[in-house]
């Protein structure tokens, strides 16, 4: 049972307190209660028989039934009578930001408010939930909702669900240009964060922490370039750059690496180094003589006897080959075999040359 919620003087005279009295004192005290209750969560989303509101509200539970349908209509709370839980809409933003739009990442209760969010995923109303405070709390990937669980509240279940439908539809048209606010559309900056983290080289450096600093330029990036394979293009060419992986360093950069801040800026040519990535314009050799991974041009071809007579005759031992091949997006074991079978081959071709 918490101890103490935020209460608002507006809840009394803005729009919403204004519908309240409008549908008389009932209402009003319903509504506030749903707020300041015992049991009520911080966030909004929380369970609650209908007897306990009767209990203390002294309100018959025919009153609570109607004031609810009520709420539904008006967006401002919903209910599932099967679970017994409800979700009043704004209460998160209420007794979480404040007057803030945006969670700040750099805050220790950043990652408790995620532990929070977390517990909540299997309940009836997540989905929307979710979605309404995925920017605002900087919900990563991993809270996405498990499944879209079937939400009947107490009364009017097509107009409940037909408005939250219809809000997000409204919220999608009004930013069709930005990837942070459409899934189908692109890719959000958490969502970023973890494919970089995934599809990077091991020698870049992981993303740990999604400040809201980063979060603002990611999001810029993603309206460019909104694609997931786009991004993935440009991961892949951070394997291919020696540079970018920090071995072949240029005079002055010893210590560069490429990394996911340093692909959202730009060059001294005013581009972006995404798109200069994902164009495979940091492509080079490595150490001066080995050909550039999944760059390689030989490796690149259709042609399995083409790679196969570049290995053994641009090679000479199989260290050199197994790098080849880790830098040309084979994993360790793929490499380590492949090569082994080289080796066979150069035995044959030394004693058939004997």
């Amino acid at each position: 049972m918490r101890q103490y919620a935020k209460a608002f003087p507006g809840f009394w005279t803005g729009k919403t307190g204004k519908e309240f009295r409008a549908l008389g004192r009932d209402a009003q005290v319903l509504g506030f209660y749903l707020y300041t209750n015992p049991h009520a969560h911080h966030l909004g989303l929380y369970y609650l028989p209908l007897p306990t509101v009767v209990h203390e509200t002294g309100m018959s539970l025919g009153t609570i039934q109607k004031l609810i349908t009520k709420f539904a209509e008006m967006h401002y709370a919903y209910y599932d009578t099967d679970t017994e839980y409800i979700w009043v809409v704004a209460m998160a933003q209420k007794q979480v930001l404040g007057d803030d739009e945006q969670v700040n990442p750099n805050d220790k209760q950043w990652k408790g408010l995620l532990k929070e969010v977390a517990k909540l995923r299997s309940t009836v109303f997540y989905p929307e939930f979710f979605e309404r405070y995925r920017s605002s709390f900087l919900l990563l990937d991993g809270l996405q909702p498990p499944s879209q669980a079937h939400r009947k509240p107490i009364a009017s279940p097509s107009q409940a669900h037909r408005s939250t439908r219809e809000e997000r539809q409204e919220k999608r048209e009004e930013t069709t240009t930005s990837a942070d606010t459409d899934p189908e559309k692109g890719l959000f900056p958490d969502g970023l964060v973890n494919l970089y983290n995934e599809k990077k080289p091991p020698e870049c450096p992981t993303v740990t922490v999604l400040t809201a600093e980063r979060h603002k330029r990611y999001q810029h990036y993603l309206r460019q370039f909104p694609t997931r394979e786009f991004w993935e293009q440009a991961f892949v060419e951070m394997w291919n750059s020696p540079k970018l992986r920090g071995k072949h360093p240029s005079p002055g950069h010893e210590s560069f690496v490429g990394s996911l801040d340093w692909l959202c800026s730009k060059g001294q040519d005013g581009v972006e180094n995404a798109i200069k990535t994902q164009e495979g314009k940091y492509r080079g050799r490595q150490n001066g003589s080995l050909p550039n991974a999944p760059g390689c041009v030989k490796c690149a071809s259709k042609d399995p006897h083409a790679k196969v007579n570049h290995h053994l005759r641009d090679f000479t031992d199989g260290e050199a080959l197994t790098r080849h091949l880790i830098e040309n997006g084979r994993t360790e074991e793929s490499a380590a075999s492949h090569v082994r079978w080289i080796e066979d081959k150069w035995r044959e071709q030394k004693e058939r040359a004997a």
